[in-house]
């Protein structure tokens, strides 16, 4: 997965796009959690497509916040509960971390952030439409105004074809304002794979026309990275 080393110029946006498996999550997570880490994000915020996403993909999953995690993972260092008004609070290295997600987005998708991690945007059209999509990343975008005030995306190519699709010409064309990392496709992150995933299950539906994007059509105009 792509690195990036430099946490002080960063993108207001800050894209992770590639196949499914190819650890744009992964690369986004470490981003995150050195904002956080380093003290650069004190308001960081998780924005996935559903709740159960938020503990499944971002704080659990295979690529999730926890695999940062230096053993021991003590309380003080990361500490999630679940929340009335929104998804959930995740305490990482002291930091409170609003999770909240576009099925449910609450009070939390209005807070004052200056970090947010945005999971999966391609999955927020499939689980709430076009429409409420949009709405809460407009409403991502606007209440990111403190501090760094950065968006760091992790999603596929369908995902960022829509977010892409939401920005001027004038805005896709600055680095300062939206810098996309490709990642390409899954066998680029092959040392992280089984072989016989990537040797059959991938190369079969690729020839089935069943893999990534192209087994879909999206309604989205396509970006070139």
């Amino acid at each position: 997965a792509q690195r990036v080393d430099d946490l002080d110029n960063l993108a207001t946006i800050e894209v992770f796009v590639g196949e499914r498996r190819s650890g744009k999550t992964r690369a986004a997570v470490e981003l995150f959690v050195s904002l956080v880490r380093t003290g650069r994000a004190r308001l960081p915020r998780i924005v996935s497509a559903t709740d159960p996403a938020i503990v499944d993909i971002a704080i659990d999953g295979a690529s999730g916040i926890r695999s940062w995690l230096p053993p021991p993972v003590t309380p003080a260092v990361f500490d999630f509960k679940k929340s009335d008004g929104y998804a959930g609070t995740l305490l990482l290295y002291g930091t409170k971390v609003v999770c909240c997600s576009a099925a449910a987005p609450g009070q939390a998708i209005g807070m004052s952030r200056d970090c947010t991690l945005v999971e999966d945007p391609a999955g927020w059209v499939e689980s709430v439409g076009e429409k409420m999509a949009t709405d809460t990343w407009i409403e991502v975008q606007k209440s990111n105004s403190e501090g760094i005030s950065t968006l760091i995306v992790a999603t596929t190519p369908e995902g960022a074809d829509f977010l892409t699709e939401l920005l001027s010409p004038e805005q896709r064309s600055d680095p300062r304002y939206i810098r996309i990392h490709d990642l390409g496709v899954v066998e680029n992150n092959r040392g992280n794979l089984a072989p016989n995933y990537l040797r059959h299950t991938v190369a079969d539906l690729r020839r089935k026309s069943k893999w990534g994007a192209q087994s879909t059509s999206s309604p989205f105009a396509h970006t070139d990275f």
